[in-house]
């Protein structure tokens, strides 16, 4: 790995350890300890780092012995995670019997048993989620395989609504931004925040609706460059139509077939700067405002995310798509004042 990439995720941790000091939040425990974990690490990189100068050969040899010695140390801590995670699991499908045995208002838990589109069976559990009118509500069905809050579920479908409705009205400087936002937006209204109105049986959690906004991305930055996007557009179009009208894509899926093949299984052919590009521009215009709304962690979106798919750009392509998207996208051009009068004459 690169070390300007290393040093991208460091920040990044660096950001999100800032984000877990401020909440407001009670910890367990466990948590703690994992906090105490992520400080001895950063503690034995520092020590790592220090005894690195490769002034000889010797020094470079020290430090590859370092390195072999981490990898030890890290393969032991991943074994004891992996047998954490194992306890943790056990109790969770512990409490989750406990809850099916429960009932409350907002999470149907004798849901019946369906098939998702690889055959797999499922219980299903009903979320209900604000829609932009207060006098309805949206029905999504969420997985019941790993429950799902629905308190959270609803803060986090209405801060999306409210972001991707603000990116898709903003004044955008670029075409491809202009019509990604409102793709994003219609998207998002049809599938979800409108999925009341067909009485339908689509069943999905909430938390990959951040992934699948990325993916879009990237498959519309894909799409540009190579030169069929309108061909893209009109699938996806021809998608959200069938939302509604056809009942085995009202039923079952989330986004196009292309899209989901990506979710299931992410191409590296389809990592691209354009998608750099119109992250940014987008992150900037709203995307990033359900950070700030208080929808739980699980839900929110990470700058870093997108760029976090792609192995095949260098890391200064990336930062020209950041910070000069002229180079990748087609500006809108502003209309120009008219002369005055006396230069006419």
């Amino acid at each position: 790995m690169r070390t300007t990439a290393v040093l991208s995720h460091l920040r990044k941790v660096l950001e999100q350890v800032k984000e877990y000091a401020a909440a407001d939040t009670a910890y367990f425990d466990r948590t703690l300890d994992k906090f105490k974990e992520m400080s001895d690490v950063c503690t034995e990189i520092q020590g790592v780092l220090s005894t690195i100068t490769h002034t000889d050969r010797k020094k470079a040899v020290d430090a590859a012995e370092a390195i072999e010695q981490l990898t030890k140390q890290f393969n032991e801590r991943m074994a004891a995670m992996q047998s954490q995670m194992v306890d943790m699991q056990s109790q969770m499908d512990n409490l989750s019997e406990k809850i099916d045995n429960s009932t409350t208002q907002s999470i149907v838990l004798s849901a019946p048993t369906s098939e998702s589109e690889d055959g797999e069976k499922t219980s299903i559990a009903s979320v209900v989620v604000p829609s932009a009118d207060p006098d309805t509500s949206t029905q999504i069905d969420i997985s019941h395989v790993r429950k799902e809050n629905s308190e959270n579920a609803k803060k986090a479908a209405k801060a999306y609504d409210k972001a991707l409705r603000k990116i898709a009205t903003a004044n955008h400087t670029y075409y491809e931004a202009a019509e990604l936002s409102q793709l994003l937006y219609d998207w998002h209204k049809k599938r979800f925040t409108d999925n009341y109105k067909y009485n339908c049986k689509f069943k999905y959690s909430y938390k990959r609706v951040k992934k699948l906004i990325y993916l879009i991305t990237i498959a519309y930055g894909y799409h540009v460059e190579q030169k069929d996007i309108e061909q893209f557009k009109d699938m996806f179009r021809g998608f959200l139509d069938k939302i509604g009208s056809d009942p085995q894509t009202t039923d079952s899926y989330a986004v196009p077939f292309e899209i989901n093949q990506l979710e299931k299984e992410y191409d590296h052919a389809y990592d691209n700067a354009t998608a750099v590009a119109l992250h940014s521009l987008l992150w900037d215009l709203g995307l990033c405002d359900p950070r700030d709304r208080g929808i739980s962690f699980e839900y929110r979106p990470e700058y870093g995310d997108l760029e976090d798919y792609f192995t095949a750009i260098p890391d200064d392509v990336i930062c020209d798509a950041e910070n000069n998207p002229e180079n990748y996208l087609s500006s809108i051009p502003t209309l120009e004042p008219l002369p005055d009068d006396e230069d006419w004459e």
